[in-house]
């Protein structure tokens, strides 16, 4: 069994840092709150998107296997759409499934290892996550748990 990739994090330096200062925290906290505000508005938008997303990579992941293959950095890259919509807001099942479609796709650019069966599986279990989406947790765990064994059969 391999052992998972460390999550690779992008900071961007803060700019804020620099024009304020510990005096002027008050404003910088109205800024905070200001922001969080405004993403909070975003929300409600990019939930509504998240079907669409969804079903668009599901479909992707239902071409024939050259057609898939030819396509894996774009699956991946919707793949990682999905999965940070998704955990904006809320749909953490559907990020996690998402996040393993990505996975897929990493396992293939970084170590040659391809699997069209078990991205398959992975857009079945991210449609029938979105469709009964949020899932309770004991149906979550089950798929979890069942994707974990795809996983670990296959070698990623």
């Amino acid at each position: 069994m391999t052992t998972p990739r460390p999550v690779r994090l992008f900071r961007p330096p803060n700019r804020l840092e620099k024009i304020l200062n510990a005096a002027e925290r008050r404003a910088f906290a109205e800024h905070v709150a200001r922001a969080e505000r405004e993403v909070a508005s975003l929300l409600p938008g990019l939930r509504a998107r998240l079907p669409e997303q969804v079903a668009v990579l599901v479909e992707l992941c239902h071409e024939p296997e050259a057609e898939v293959f030819a396509a894996s950095p774009e699956i991946g890259f919707k793949a990682l759409a999905v999965a940070e919509a998704a955990r904006a807001v809320g749909l953490d099942g559907v990020a996690r499934v998402a996040g393993e479609i990505w996975a897929l796709v990493e396992a293939l650019l970084d170590r040659g290892v391809w699997h069209t069966e078990a991205l398959t599986v992975q857009a079945e279990a991210l449609q029938m996550s979105m469709a009964n989406a949020p899932l309770p947790p004991k149906e979550q765990a089950v798929i979890d748990e069942r994707l974990k064994a795809l996983r670990d059969a296959v070698g990623f």
